[in-house]
Parts: structure tokens; sequence; C-alpha cells
């Protein structure tokens, strides 16, 4: 059974230590509806005009797994809005305070967030993406070191390219093997939903074989559909 945790709106968000526990024991945690249909729309018009804004001046020599993608980097720099949604939400506070700060570090108070934005970016897909992992390197254990939040603008289906992962696989201590792709649980979140999960869980992404993108076409008619914070752990010092 899929970890979703329901939150409709006019309910009270879902209590943190039960999505916790399901990051710790598949990996991942779907939120439905967790932001308001006015923070979705606010936040798909701002990616879109960023991303006409700046579709043009992105590299050549962009990430192999972000190419042929509709991309906006570094949304912290293009508005206000887009931290707002993530700082406001004590949902995500609370979930990467847990799994994100550092106690050896005792000039941040224990009940203060300690830990740092790597990196903030909109996508959406065209070809299907390879199974990953974003910790870099596999490992065993329960200590995490990058937690991703996924923030979806517009319903993501399996003909769309929804994001797909294996439960369980951020305890495998292994890299992916590409023929599990096929058995990989899509995601199919609705505008409004938030995605949590480990980095070292095997992800991608499907096809997007709706006709909403043109293959090979970057700009797209419409631009990316989600936003993602990659948060990382500092180990600070003192």
């Amino acid at each position: 059974m899929a970890p979703t945790i329901v939150s409709e709106p006019g309910r009270v968000m879902p209590a943190a230590a039960e999505c916790i526990a399901a990051i710790e024991r598949d990996g991942y945690c779907y939120v439905s509806q967790a932001f308001t249909p006015d923070q979705v729309s606010t936040a798909l018009e701002l990616v879109r005009h960023w991303f006409d804004k700046t579709v043009a001046a992105q590299s050549s020599r962009m990430p192999f797994l972000n190419r042929d993608q509709p991309m906006v980097y570094n949304l912290q720099s293009k508005d206000l809005f887009f931290l707002r949604m993530v700082l406001d939400c004590p949902l995500i506070e609370s979930i990467l305070m847990h799994f994100l700060n550092d106690r050896w570090f005792s000039a941040i108070p224990p009940d203060a967030p300690n830990y740092i934005l790597r990196s903030f970016l909109a996508r959406s897909s065209n070809q299907q993406m390879p199974l990953h992992i974003d910790s870099f390197v596999p490992y065993t254990g329960s200590h995490v070191f990058i937690m991703q939040c996924s923030i979806v603008l517009e319903d993501q289906t399996e003909q769309n390219g929804c994001t797909v992962l294996i439960p369980g696989s951020h305890l495998s201590g292994e890299y992916c093997r590409q023929e599990a792709f096929q058995a990989a649980r899509p995601i199919q979140a609705r505008a409004g939903d938030l995605v949590f999960w480990d980095s070292r869980i095997w992800h991608g992404a499907r096809a997007n074989e709706s006709g909403e993108f043109a293959t090979g076409d970057v700009r797209g008619p419409d631009g990316p559909r989600e936003v993602r914070p990659r948060l990382l752990f500092c180990p600070l010092r003192q």
C-alpha cells in the first residue's frame, strides 16, 4: 500500500510523525493537498514567467538527467514566494529537522532548523528519466543527509511523465538497476500535493506521451509542472 497521507482542504495537516514513519520505512511520503489552489496557481504562474524569461539562456552543458526537459533553476533567487511556500509549511520544517538537523552542532538550538538549501528548481518530464539516486553514493543505515520535497503544480499521470520510485530501495545500499524501472511505483499526484523522499531512493520519471509537450522541445507550451527544493544536511562544527 502506498504511504499516502491525506490532507484535504479544510483538514488539519497530518502529524509529522506519520510522515516520518513512512519515509523511514518506504523511503518516501506523499501528502495529499498540502497547498491551496491559490498557492499552486501563483507558483505555476511564476514558474512559467521565469521559464519564458530564462530558457534561452540555459547552458548547453546542462546535467544529463535534466537535458531536454523544461527547467527553471535557482527559484530561491527568482521570487520570495517560492521560499515562503517551503518556510511557511510547518510539516516540511518538522520532517526536515527530524532527518537533517545536526545534533552535534550546539550553536543552533535543537528546536530550530539546522540544514541548508542545496538546490531549488522547477521541472517537467519529456523523455523517460532513468532510475537514479540523489545521494551520489548508496549507503545503508538510518542517517539521511539529503532530502527532497516535490511541490506539485499540475496533475501528474503515467501518461504525462509522473515520478516513479522503488519503495524501500533507500535501504538497499546499492546503485540503481535499470531493469527495475518497469516495477517502479508511479506517483500520480495532483496539483497541490507534496512528496518527500530520502535521497537514496531509486527514482526516475516516465516518458511524457500525452502530447502536452513536444519531445525534444525544451520550451514546451506550458513549462515546468512542479517545484523541488532539495535540502542538504550540512555538518557544522564549532
